[in-house]
């Protein structure tokens, strides 16, 4: 089962617009005592080491790296970054993901990512499962524009459709990087960076599934095409909750 904490908690992941790879830089959670941020440190490549070189910078609200920010309700950096609910096409998009208009502040930001077009941060769900858990995630497939999802017929991209997951050890700009193809090899692009290096051990070894959830035609390629993936955690590396989460 996933760690049920998984779902009050999202990464802040940084995009470096020159090199199209992704950071995972900061951890927002809530609890009963309100909502808490800091900046987080992953091992190995793509961290909030690299990212500061990068260019990323901390935000104005949070300027010490070392510091657990905290107060009851969201905090207003990321409560900008909502749509405001009274426009038409939030008010679809709601409907199109089974929440009401009233729906709660954080859910609104898990499912918008908070996106905006002046910079390249977004929230997405982390990857926090336990050893001998049984892992799902969904997310939207990275860089579908550079494949084949035009050529690819709309009866292939229905729900619960399978999908391939395969190793690209040469891509420059993900040494975890993980393909995604339909079954008869068209590649539609790839698992995004702040996941695969959690599940390649999954995908070689091949105890890993993935299905479409959802296909839409008319949203931007970013947010055409969802799907889950599912494996053994054992076979992935894995992130524990931090210890100073309550």
């Amino acid at each position: 089962m996933m760690n049920t904490k998984n779902h009050n908690e999202l990464w802040l992941v940084w995009k470096d617009t020159d090199s199209r790879e992704r950071f995972v830089v900061g951890l927002l959670w809530y609890g009963l005592d309100g909502y808490h941020f800091m900046y987080i440190e992953n091992e190995g490549k793509n961290n909030l080491n690299e990212a500061l070189e990068r260019g990323f910078k901390l935000l104005p609200a949070f300027p010490d790296r070392e510091q657990q920010y905290h107060q009851q309700e969201l905090f207003k950096v990321f409560l900008n970054r909502l749509p405001g609910r009274k426009r038409k096409d939030t008010q679809l998009f709601l409907e199109k993901k089974g929440l009401s208009l009233d729906c709660s502040d954080y859910e609104l930001l898990r499912e918008t990512g908070g996106k905006l077009p002046t910079d390249a941060l977004e929230f997405v769900e982390p990857f926090t499962f336990k050893s001998g858990d049984t892992f799902n995630i969904e997310f939207f497939i990275a860089g579908l524009r550079y494949y084949e999802i035009d050529k690819v017929p709309s009866e292939e991209l229905l729900p619960d459709t399978n999908l391939l997951l395969k190793l690209e050890p040469d891509n420059p700009f993900d040494s975890h990087a993980i393909e995604v193809l339909t079954l008869d090899g068209k590649k539609l692009g790839h698992v995004p960076v702040f996941y695969s290096r959690y599940i390649d051990l999954a995908v070689k070894n091949g105890d890993i599934t993935s299905v479409i959830i959802s296909f839409d035609p008319d949203s931007d390629y970013g947010e055409k095409l969802r799907i889950r993936v599912s494996g053994n955690s054992d076979l992935a590396r894995v992130i524990e909750n931090l210890d100073t989460m309550d």
